[in-house]
């Protein structure tokens, strides 16, 4: 079986004449390449750069082929190009797998391949169907989104919830599978815990991820509180905790690979955000084996289980976060025993094995 996986998303600052694919790719494209191609599915995936002179075809070490085609930027989104049709029709692929349901380019390249019964699947990284189709820079486009979306023979959603959505667009529910954005690997228990009760945040100092509640809701509370990230907010929150008397740490950027000994050592992790699509903080936190507590926003609802790994909340409301947090450390070893209970889904494995279901579906007896 061959697929063409098509992906508008690139890491153009690392794209110059003479790199090799591994040096294009980044790290999520990558390893769905490595893991089709491990199992057998002969991939090819189609990439996109705006600092690329010229389309090309490139081998990844670890197999699979890699082309980066020249794009141009477009307002309400990082890439279009119009090589795209030509990779169509030259791929000789069995499917298309298209992620990046929110580009520009998903309308025509969905109609296309409609009007020629090429089968393909498409879906998102990270979801937010519902979210994105609100954006105002969607209203010119969203009938035609709502049109096109339904054209792919398997849609992959990112929650239950956001499968509900789409049923409300006239998808069977059959045809939409839940296939949830993947924790890399390094994300495990690493190290120690704090003696001291400590609160962790990581993410975007940005008015929505709604920092300043988890200060305010801190407030009286024994412990202290890591805050990683960096942003146009970091000032503001600076002098509302030490208005307010939280033992703040403001400890800057960090490195992913840093993440998992400071999720470890934390007593509890708190995405207080007014809005997410799918909250990686809250699915590395409990890979690593730390509760969390989250909004009732996005996908988060379906990683807390709420009273068993973590608590839920309602964003902005900082005495309930309060109350929350207080629940969280007079429970903190039962929630720690359950911290990894709803991590399994987030595997790679996982969402590999989710992907190739839905080959399946569509391919019946020529997936091979």
């Amino acid at each position: 079986m061959k697929v063409l996986h098509v992906s508008p998303y690139t890491k153009d600052d690392f794209y110059s004449a003479g790199v090799d694919a591994d040096e294009v790719m980044d790290s999520h494209i990558n390893r769905i390449g490595k893991m089709l191609h491990q199992k057998g599915v002969e991939t090819t995936i189609l990439y996109f750069s705006r600092l690329a002179k010229r389309s090309r075809t490139l081998t990844h070490s670890d197999g699979y082929e890699v082309i980066v085609a020249k794009s141009v930027r477009v307002p309400w989104h990082v890439h279009f190009s119009f090589d795209i049709f030509e990779w169509l029709m030259a791929s000789g692929c069995d499917l298309v797998d298209f992620r990046g349901i929110f580009s520009p380019m998903y309308p025509f390249v969905a109609s296309y391949l409609s009007s020629r019964n090429m089968p393909f699947v498409a879906g998102d990284p990270g979801g937010g169907y519902a979210e994105y189709l609100k954006r105002k820079q969607f209203i010119p486009l969203r009938p035609w989104f709502r049109r096109t979306i339904p054209l792919a023979s398997i849609l992959f959603s990112g929650s239950y919830a956001e499968k509900e959505y789409l049923a409300t667009l006239g998808i069977p529910k059959e045809r939409i599978l839940v296939q949830r954005m993947p924790v890399e690997d390094y994300f495990v228990p690493t190290g120690e815990k704090e003696e001291e009760f400590t609160v962790l945040y990581t993410g975007r100092l940005i008015p929505t991820k709604s920092v300043d509640t988890l200060i305010r809701a801190l407030k009286g509370v024994e412990g202290k509180l890591w805050i990683v990230g960096s942003g146009p907010e970091e000032q503001k929150l600076r002098a509302l905790s030490k208005e307010l008397g939280v033992n703040a740490e403001f400890l800057g950027y960090m490195d992913r690979r840093e993440l998992p000994k400071l999720y470890t050592a934390a007593s509890l992790t708190v995405l207080p955000s007014f809005t997410e699509s799918f909250g990686y903080t809250i699915a590395e936190s409990l890979a690593c084996g730390t509760p969390a507590i989250g909004s009732r926003v996005g996908m988060v609802p379906e990683m807390i289980i709420d009273g068993k790994n973590g608590y839920l909340f309602e964003s902005g409301n900082a005495e309930e976060l309060r109350l929350r947090i207080v629940q969280a450390r007079d429970n903190l070893d039962r929630l720690t025993e359950n911290a990894q209970l709803a991590s399994e889904e987030y595997s790679w494995d996982s969402v590999i094995s989710v992907v190739l279901k839905g080959y399946r579906m569509v391919l019946g007896e020529n997936f091979d």
